[in-house]
């Protein structure tokens, strides 16, 4: 992994005390810490004074961590690639599978939205919890896709998911509302959406795009490669691209 700080570029390896140089997500949490899931040694957590490694062992389902959230409770949600997701706290460990209310047992992301549900992404549309039930929405109840890689929430309270085969929208009153890939829509494999400038943009397979509001229309941005896997922003409003030819710096509206 490596870190980007004023122009200059830190990397981390096993050699510096990583569990592994393959890591699959990065997360934040609400009191700073970092926490690293990887491809197949578990999680490491990054505090300023103490690094904490957690895996099979500690009651994870699986050493390969795709997801990492945080809800208002302190529960921490963990995702992982065929073992399902994990809810943790300081107390115990529960864990959910396709055999106790998951969508698929394969997790690709997962989102904490402002009514505090827990949006799971799996390779077969999106389990919910909420109150202490799980509500499963997939391709038979509307969905464009059953493989969802990304979740985010509008200033509507609208969840828009991104998905193998362009966006499903589920709106306040839980109708769908589909933008399926194509010439004159979004890219295809929507891989992460980030709201910037009061707008969202999307990492897709072709490209970064972002959403005309009035219209609802997207717009694919000029960029010197073809395929984007994830988009952030950072706190001097930059955005930041992985893509198949290395991360590019968004800044002053060009890459």
């Amino acid at each position: 992994v490596s870190k980007v700080f004023e122009d200059e570029v830190s990397t981390y390896t096993i050699n510096d005390g990583m569990i592994n140089d393959n890591v699959k997500v990065i997360f934040e949490d609400k009191e700073g810490k970092i926490w690293f899931g990887t491809d197949g040694s578990g999680i490491l957590k990054f505090t300023s004074d103490r690094i904490t490694y957690f895996s099979q062992k500690d009651l994870l389902p699986s050493d390969i961590v795709m997801s990492i959230a945080q809800d208002n409770e302190q529960n921490y949600w963990i995702g992982t690639y065929g073992n399902g997701v994990v809810q943790k706290n300081n107390e115990k460990v529960i864990s959910y599978t396709t055999a106790n209310g998951l969508s698929n047992n394969t997790v690709w992301y997962i989102y904490n939205d402002s009514k505090n549900r827990v949006w799971i992404a799996t390779s077969d549309g999106v389990s919910i919890f909420y109150e202490n039930k799980i509500k499963k929405i997939s391709t038979n109840k509307g969905l464009i896709s059953k493989k969802v890689w990304t979740i985010n929430e509008d200033a509507n309270g609208d969840i828009w998911l991104g998905t193998l085969e362009g966006i499903s929208v589920i709106t306040e009153n839980d109708s769908i509302i589909n933008f399926p890939s194509g010439k004159n829509s979004i890219g295809e494999s929507v891989r992460s959406i980030i709201n910037y400038k009061n707008t969202f943009w999307f990492a897709t397979s072709n490209g970064v795009y972002y959403l005309n509001k009035p219209n609802r229309a997207f717009i694919k941005k000029s960029s010197p490669f073809n395929k984007a896997f994830c988009i952030e922003k950072d706190y001097s409003n930059n955005l930041w691209v992985g893509t198949d030819e290395g991360l590019f710096l968004y800044k002053d509206d060009s890459f």
